[in-house]
């Protein structure tokens, strides 16, 4: 089980050797990369946070999450990502983001977005997005067009999206907010709520 976080500038809280957050409330973030800095997660859990989970608040911001869990953040909880994220044979499961809060992956921006919120660079290989919700677009990922930094681009690959809904909204999978662009490769979609894929 391995951790290895390199910040030269902030983090929300203090890591230490932890590889698995769990039951955390922190007034922002559990594990912050906010200007410069990279994450890198591996063989870990994320989850049953209040707040975000991992938020990338910066373009120059990168993460890597492999063989992990991003599940069951309620609230304000997951992964925000204005910055780069790699997502390797990863679960994002059963968070939930109600109406003006985050859920898996989403923005302090714009609404939307259960399981996942990018808003620049994020790849998903091997993974599942499964089971999340928002009470606006994008149950299970909201694919956004930052207003400072340009259109997102969500490229997903060998992947299930599967279970998640939109419940006031649209892209029960996934929503996209055109100019952001969307590249899927063996995709499987099912059972999402009520569609699977809105602007793709």
């Amino acid at each position: 089980m391995r951790l290895s976080v390199e910040l030269p500038s902030d983090i929300h809280r203090d890591l230490k050797t932890k590889a698995t957050v769990s039951a955390v409330t922190a007034q922002r973030s559990s594990l912050g990369v906010l200007r410069g800095g990279t994450l890198v997660l591996d063989r870990s859990t994320v989850s049953r946070n209040d707040d975000v989970g991992i938020l990338l608040q910066a373009a120059s911001t990168t993460a890597t999450i492999t063989d992990s869990s991003v599940v069951r953040n309620n609230g304000t909880g997951g992964i925000v990502n204005f910055g780069t994220v790699t997502l390797t044979r990863s679960k994002v499961n059963g968070n939930t983001r109600g109406a003006c809060a985050l859920g898996g992956i989403c923005s302090t921006i714009f609404g939307g977005g259960g399981g996942i919120y990018n808003a620049h660079l994020f790849t998903a290989t091997g993974s599942t997005v499964s089971g999340n919700s928002s009470n606006e677009d994008g149950g299970g990922i909201y694919n956004a067009t930052n207003p400072n930094g340009g259109p997102g681009r969500l490229v997903v690959e060998d992947s299930k999206i599967t279970g998640n809904s939109a419940i006031n909204g649209q892209g029960g999978g996934i929503f996209n907010m055109a100019p952001a662009t969307v590249a899927l490769t063996n995709v499987k979609f099912k059972k999402n709520t009520p569609d699977d894929c809105n602007g793709c």
